[in-house]
């Protein structure tokens, strides 16, 4: 019996790095430890305003900590976060950021944002990237910093 956690992959090429994937079934991953084999992840902030989430984006760039960053939702047009806090269903308007950087920087895109946001515990998720365009990963790559040792 197979392992649910493994994806049969077929390389297209032997000279294909194993993050240029095109597709899922391009590659074997184990879904429990992507990051040690995927060079990219996609990370998903929630922030409380379109201006914080703007100057975050910001910060992260001029840092190098991201290649970019996408803001989904506006100060007037929020999206709407349902969550329990401290025993209380909380409704929220929130702003979503989805950025895309190196795997290797999640702790210092951690730090970072603890540092700038607002909130106690402010969502930070990573999830990896296991394939895309390879000229668009190798633009993530090149406009990252290599992380801090």
């Amino acid at each position: 019996m197979r392992s649910s956690f493994l994806i049969l992959i077929i390389f297209k090429s032997l000279n294909t790095p194993k993050y240029f994937f095109s597709s899922a079934k391009d590659c074997l991953i184990n879904p429990m430890q992507a990051s040690v084999s995927t060079p990219l992840s996609l990370y998903y902030i929630t922030i409380n305003n379109y201006e914080l989430a703007t100057k975050l984006a910001s910060i992260l760039l001029e840092r190098k900590l991201v290649a970019c960053s996408n803001i989904i939702g506006t100060s007037e047009n929020p999206i709407t976060s349902i969550y329990k806090w401290e025993g209380n269903v909380e409704n929220d308007k929130e702003i979503l950021m989805i950025m895309k950087s190196r795997t290797s920087l999640l702790d210092e895109i951690i730090k970072e944002v603890k540092a700038n946001h607002p909130y106690k515990v402010p969502e930070i998720i990573a999830t990896p990237i296991i394939g895309g365009n390879p000229d668009y990963i190798k633009w993530v790559l090149d406009s990252t910093k290599e992380p801090e040792i």
